[in-house]
């Protein structure tokens, strides 16, 4: 059996926003299950971040595979941290056309809607695929003299 390498592993964790919200979409609507409570919301919540930033995040997703090709690690973690924050600059423009098409203050209602879930699901994918590297490729490499290098500062 093939050995996962880790770029093609980061490659692959990109498309999980999209993959897991179909998942959860298709799996409900087979089974017909519809848990009640925080688990039902939960389950709609991660279905309807699919639904909505789905289609700007594909843009994204097809830029972010071959942005990866041999960059280092450090690079990728840097970027991953940083896609939340990139979406919701993606998503701004619909927010601008929804305000001249309705009122202000209801485009702004819904763009502090869309930033906190953009914010929310992003950072939960962010970490689930830090923690998926760590658990299929272990520790990251330390810097010298033991230092774990820092993936937000570029040095």
């Amino acid at each position: 059996m093939r050995k996962l390498r880790l770029h093609t592993f980061y490659r692959l964790s990109v498309w999980l926003p999209l993959a897991l919200p179909a998942v959860v979409i298709i799996f409900m609507n087979l089974t017909q299950w519809r848990p009640g409570g925080t688990r039902g919301e939960i389950l709609q919540f991660i279905g309807y971040s699919g639904i909505i930033g789905g289609v700007p995040y594909l843009a994204l997703a097809i830029w972010a595979m071959f942005w990866i090709g041999g960059r280092p690690e450090r690079e990728i973690r840097r970027r991953a941290i940083m896609t939340p924050i990139l979406m919701m600059a993606i998503c701004s423009p619909y927010v601008v056309i929804m305000g001249v098409h309705a009122d202000f203050t209801y485009a702004m209602r819904v763009f502090l809607f869309l930033a906190s879930m953009i914010g929310i699901m992003g950072f939960f994918y962010v970490a689930l695929v830090f923690v998926l590297r760590r658990l299929m490729f272990g520790p990251i490499d330390v810097g010298p003299g033991g230092q774990m290098p820092s993936i937000i500062s570029p040095r």
